[in-house]
């Protein structure tokens, strides 16, 4: 709770502790991964909703902190998302899948605040590809989900949740180029060409059987633990002050 305004924690703070109070009742029933789940689902939700009541309330963040925002929202996503693979989860426990989306977004804008400047047409591809596969994996979790596999438009959106994915990897190989070739991270700028290569697994969507024994097996987990290692990275990065120079591709 300290991470939020003074002013926020004094009118909310019964609030949020009363329905952290209530899930921790829900969770308590379903053994540890329940207790997982709910713990990487509200660090999640502490991290973007404390950074927006901030930027709210301030002056703008500097990079450096933005950064270090980003790094923490991007583990608590891929965090909440491994919860959300290891352990069925219902009623509002379920929000832990699309909150980790959601934390994932906040370290793919982190890595983008690290990155601009120094290859600036692979780094507008990156986002183009990651941002718009990371649009189209949250509409599926959400809308496609609610109306279900036998609605028509809910295939569609799934179908293309699973394109999305295809899209985060090509997004996310093209930035980890571009870190790896100017030392964005320092000794970690090779944390998104894991995240990539997981993410063009999503390609075999084409191939059903070959999608399905893979979402069905270990390649979820690397993928979410990819994005925490992503954050470890940018919360240890945090200076994005001195950067490489400008080229033009």
């Amino acid at each position: 709770m300290r991470l939020y305004p003074a002013d926020y924690r004094r009118e909310y703070a019964p609030l949020i502790a009363q329905l952290v109070h209530d899930l921790a009742r829900e969770a308590q029933a379903r053994g540890p991964l329940g207790r997982a789940a709910l713990s990487a689902t509200a660090l999640a939700d502490l991290a973007v909703t404390a950074m927006q009541e901030r930027l709210s309330r301030s002056r703008p963040l500097s990079r450096s902190a933005l950064v270090r925002w980003s790094g923490l929202a991007s583990a608590a996503g891929g965090a909440a998302f491994m919860a959300g693979m290891l352990t069925p989860l219902h009623g509002p426990l379920r929000i832990a899948v699309p909150a980790g989306v959601l934390g994932m977004a906040a370290g793919a804008a982190g890595l983008f605040a690290v990155l601009h400047g120094r290859r600036p047409g692979l780094e507008r591809l990156g986002l183009l590809l990651a941002g718009s596969g990371l649009a189209l994996g949250l509409l599926g979790m959400t809308a496609g989900d609610a109306l279900g596999p036998f609605n028509r438009w809910g295939r569609l959106l799934n179908d293309g949740e699973h394109l999305g994915l295809a899209f985060i990897g090509a997004g996310m190989v093209t930035w980890g180029f571009v870190a790896v070739r100017t030392g964005a991270l320092g000794r970690w700028s090779f944390t998104p060409i894991p995240i990539g290569l997981c993410g063009l697994a999503g390609l075999t969507f084409i191939a059903p059987d070959t999608f399905r024994a893979l979402e069905n097996g270990p390649l979820p987990l690397v993928f979410s633990g990819a994005w925490i290692l992503l954050g470890l990275a940018l919360l240890l990065r945090g200076d994005t002050e001195v950067r490489a120079p400008v080229t033009s591709f």
